[in-house]
This record gives structure tokens, sequence and C-alpha cells, in this order.
């Protein structure tokens, strides 16, 4: 299969792209830098220049693709929501996602679109799944993931469907643990908030199953959790870290500080997100990493010990 990846220079793309190759598919990308990404991903990879900003999609990249994985996206935990980081947030999802939805040939029958869990409200420990019914978007989190989904869903015709792929908080080399895994081991680790927010975590490797799961399972439509199956509460995350890291468990971050630090995206840390993988486990998928200490254990011994 010809399949197209956009964001395939990133830590999820180089994973998913990885895997896909060695199933055997043909596989496409864009870049702002087409001869880097060439470079970065291996001269089998087809690499197509795309500045989002400027250009409309190139059709080119688009020739004889069945298939479509949307992955672009600035990084939404890389600093302070300034109104100028609000644009580049929003631009790099919803401008790239309409771009390329006008420019999709009839050849691509499946469009599988990033798209994260902030879409649900984060204000309650209640379980989500996907057929849970979402209160009008409130919050910048809310509205961004909302719209990305929406200007996906224009993609789906009788012969094409589209699926929005709730990403979860990613446990890999990269991702959450990386910027706590020094401070765990510095001894600073300790909950943050009050600790009682859920975490909707996964490990990189069930997500990039997952991926090739909803690719593979042409019944599974609209929007996916991809979420580990067991969120946990962040204060018993934390723990974990710190015994996974033998140190200890001390330093409470209170909220107050985290808002001083992060404004608006403070709302990363603080919100409580209860997201269950419905939709994956009524159609089979198969979890390596069924519980967060497992996931946490791989990831410390693979990348951090």
């Amino acid at each position: 299969m010809r399949i197209l990846v956009t964001g395939g220079t990133g830590f999820l793309g180089q994973r998913l792209l990885a895997s896909l190759r060695a199933k055997g598919n043909e596989l496409v990308v864009t870049s702002r830098d087409a001869a880097r990404a060439r470079a970065k991903l291996g001269d089998d990879v087809r690499a197509f220049r795309w500045d989002y900003h400027r250009e409309p999609f190139p059709a080119e990249a688009l020739a004889g693709v069945e298939a479509v994985y949307h992955l672009m996206g600035e990084n939404i935990a890389a600093g302070r929501w300034t109104a100028r980081r609000k644009r580049e947030l929003t631009g790099s999802r919803i401008t790239s996602t309409h771009k390329l939805v006008a420019a999709l040939p009839d050849t691509v029958t499946d469009f599988l679109c990033a798209s994260a869990i902030g879409v649900y409200p984060g204000d309650s420990n209640a379980p989500f799944d996907e057929a849970t019914a979402l209160p009008a978007p409130e919050t910048f989190m809310t509205h961004l993931c909302a719209d990305w989904e929406a200007e996906a869903a224009q993609a789906a015709s009788p012969s094409r469907r589209v699926v929005s792929m709730r990403i979860g908080l990613v446990f890999g080399e990269t991702g959450m643990l990386a910027p706590l895994v020094p401070l765990y081991k510095a001894g600073l680790g300790g909950p943050i908030g009050n600790g009682k927010q859920q975490l909707p975590w996964v490990h990189v490797e069930d997500l990039v199953a997952m991926m090739e799961f909803v690719l593979a399972h042409r019944e599974l439509t609209g929007p996916v959790n991809l979420v580990g199956p067991e969120p946990v509460p962040l204060e018993e995350f934390s723990r974990t870290l710190a015994a996974v890291l033998r140190r200890p468990h001390l330093f409470r971050v209170p909220a107050a500080a985290i808002k001083l630090a992060l404004g608006e995206a403070s709302a990363l840390l603080l919100s409580s997100y209860n997201i269950l993988p419905k939709k994956l486990t009524d159609a089979g998928f198969s979890f390596t990493y069924p519980n967060h200490r497992a996931a946490v254990e791989a990831v410390v011994r693979d990348h951090f010990s």
C-alpha cells in the first residue's frame, strides 16, 4: 500500500514510518525541507516539499496514495500559549488539514487524522469514551481539537472514511517522561497539583500499533481514543515513576506555581482526563503495556537507565 505520512520527521511519525516500512508499504512524506527529510528517513521514503503557510498541498505527493496519516502539528507543550503561539498551534493543525483535504484524490480511501484527548472537557474524573456526548467547547484546547476534527471530517465521502485519532499523553524517549525523569532522578519528584487528575497515558509502541490497527480495521470511523486501557491518577503515576527510578517522592508542586509558570498551558498538567479506548478494545486490540507501571518501567529501561 502507498501511504502518505505528514509530520513524518517527528517523534511519532518516525516510529510509524519504521513500522509501516517493515511491513512492505510504499511511503511518502511531506516536509518544509524535503532533502533533510530524505536524509533523516532514508532514500526509500519519497519526500516532497510543502510549506503549508504559503502553498497548496503538492498534488504529486498524493499520486497513487491509498491511505493518509495526517500527523502535522506544532508541539502544544512547548511553552506558554501566547497569542502568537496559539496562531502557530492552530495553523499547523487547521490550515494544514484544510489544504490537505482539498487536495485528496479519489485513490485515498482512508484519511486518519491526528487529534488529541484535549477535545474532552478535562474538568471531571468521570469516564469518557467515544460515544460520550461532548459539551460545547469553552477553552482554547477544546476549541482547537473540535475545529481540527471538524476540518478532517470534510474529507469523508461514500468511498473514503475519516478517523480522528484522539491521542493521549505519550510515554517514550520524548514526550511526557523526558522532562520528568531528570527531575525525579535528582530527588525532586512529587505530585502536581492535587494529584487526583486522571492521566490518559499510552506507550509509544502501543500507540503505533493502534494507528496501524485503525488502518487495518475499516469498521472504525469517526473519533477513536488512542490511550492506554487504564487511566491513572497523577499522584499514583508520580509515585510509580519515583519508585521505578528508586528515588524519593517528596516535593508536591502546587497548582498555583504551575499556573504562574505556564499560564493557560497549565491545563496540560492540571486537567483530568479519564479517557477509555472503547472502540479499540471492542474491536479486539491487544495492549503490550496494559498498565502504567509496565509502560514506565519499559521506557526507563530502554531510554533512561
